[in-house]
């Protein structure tokens, strides 16, 4: 049964990850570790299975991107490829619930 509530958060987080990528004025590899933190007040329970489907799949594509790295602080973005890092906002982007 899907709930307006987690529905309602899902919209919250995805404009607040609009809102990190659209900011010149965060340095790409601060927007890669703040677009995911963006989507830790989503309750997945409350969701339809195809949209807890979309959004663990885009998760496993970051984690992929991820597991290149040895990242012990939040600091470590700062090394990461500037490609992997686009990528990484561009994934979180699309995790946006369908218009």
């Amino acid at each position: 049964m899907a709930d307006k509530d987690a529905y309602a958060s899902w919209n919250a987080s995805a404009r607040e990850v609009e809102r990190i990528a659209a900011d010149r004025s965060i340095p790409l590899w601060q927007k890669a570790h703040l677009v995911g933190a963006a989507y830790t007040t989503v309750v997945l329970e409350g969701l339809r299975s195809k949209h807890r489907h979309k959004i663990f799949n885009r998760i496993v594509q970051v984690n992929a991107i991820l597991q290149r790295y040895t990242l012990d602080s939040f600091d470590d973005y700062q090394h990461m490829d500037e490609a992997d890092l686009r990528e990484i906002v561009s994934l979180f982007r699309s995790m946006r619930p369908s218009k």
